[in-house]
């Protein structure tokens, strides 16, 4: 997956789904608007009104343009 600067990747999955056996988990890059999200979670079949909680499983790369090795320095 390749990553804009400014960006983060990350999965999205909802709870619900995922206890009865039937994970959806999607990849979303972000930042989007709330629309956005929330269009991309009903596209998905992420949140209806019996499966409203969802979660964030893994996200790909580093945010906003930092490294490994500078995040924790100074």
């Amino acid at each position: 997956m390749s990553q804009d600067k400014g960006t983060i990747t990350v999965c999205i999955g909802n709870y619900g789904y995922y206890s009865e056996g039937d994970p959806r988990d999607k990849w979303i890059t972000l930042p989007k608007t709330d629309a956005e999200i929330r269009q991309f979670l009903t596209d998905n079949g992420l949140q209806d009104a019996q499966h409203e909680e969802i979660y964030i499983s893994d996200y790909d790369g580093i945010p906003f343009g930092l490294h490994y090795g500078k995040i924790f320095s100074e």
